[in-house]
């Protein structure tokens, strides 16, 4: 969809539009038909790519979500290295890599909204890590979490950028994720029982001030002071400190310790990738 929305803008002088992931060219390209008739008499070597190479001028990268456009898959042993890779190969989550590639150059947000959704994702990894290696019973999926921390503000410069955001995903074909992303700003929470991943983004985003971890009450005590004198405000931020504080108590329950207690990553694996 973002290859054939980007062919019908651009202009006679381009043809031939390549999905990229990280100025990395991949596969299949879209080409117009106007270079159908050269394209059949072309004889020259390297089949496709050789005639490609001839008409570099009329060609263009479209940023895209998909690292599996540059996987080949042409044997059976292709087939089993990717199975044993295991990267990638749920496509209803998309990967860290994929994520950067969302948030920096497909639906590119200003950078520090980037940079605190990479700090969201840390803490609420951590979190759901340690909720598995806890008990068996927590049912959590490590790489959902991760994604949906990621992505969580898409949209952030829309109004109502929650529901934005899972409204894109949702197209971008991520269901899943789209649904953790529309409940991080208000969520109905549960009073007992493991949490849920999209409960774990939500109290990550709670935790995560800017790109600094900050205490609960420090971050709804600043909110307080500054849009308290609004009734309607003061309930809306009031409502999701206690969630916040129910999902944390829960939580911590199930570690029994503090998350406080619980250390930071330090490290997502992720390059600050500017645009």
């Amino acid at each position: 969809r973002h290859i054939i929305e980007a062919a019908e803008s651009a202009g006679e002088n381009r043809r031939i539009f390549y999905p990229e992931l990280e100025n990395h060219r991949g596969h299949p390209p879209l080409i117009s038909t106007q270079l159908l008739p050269d394209l059949l008499q072309w004889h020259g070597k390297d089949g496709l790519r050789g005639f490609l190479d001839t008409c570099e001028s009329l060609a263009r990268e479209v940023p895209v979500a998909d690292e599996f456009m540059l996987a080949d898959m042409d044997t059976p042993e292709d087939y089993e290295a990717l199975l044993k890779s295991g990267t990638g190969l749920d496509y209803r989550i998309p990967s860290p890599r994929e994520c950067r590639a969302i948030m920096t150059r497909v639906h590119p947000v200003l950078e520090p909204v980037w940079h605190h959704c990479r700090a969201v994702a840390r803490v609420a990894s951590v979190l759901g890590q340690a909720l598995c290696s806890a008990s068996p019973a927590t049912q959590v999926n490590p790489a959902l979490i991760r994604a949906a921390a990621l992505l969580h503000d898409i949209a952030k410069s829309a109004p109502d950028h929650a529901r934005a955001g899972a409204e894109m995903l949702k197209k971008m074909g991520f269901p899943e994720v789209a649904d953790i992303v529309g409940q991080h700003m208000d969520i109905s929470v549960r009073p007992i029982g493991p949490p849920s991943e999209a409960e774990i983004v939500y109290l990550a985003d709670k935790l995560v001030q800017g790109d600094q971890r900050v205490p609960l009450a420090e971050r709804f005590d600043r909110k307080l002071e500054k849009y308290g004198k609004d009734p309607a405000a003061r309930a809306a931020i009031t409502r999701r400190r206690d969630n916040a504080l129910t999902i944390r108590r829960r939580i911590e329950t199930i570690l029994k310790q503090s998350i406080e207690k619980i250390p930071d990553s330090d490290s997502d694996d992720l390059s600050a990738a500017t645009r």
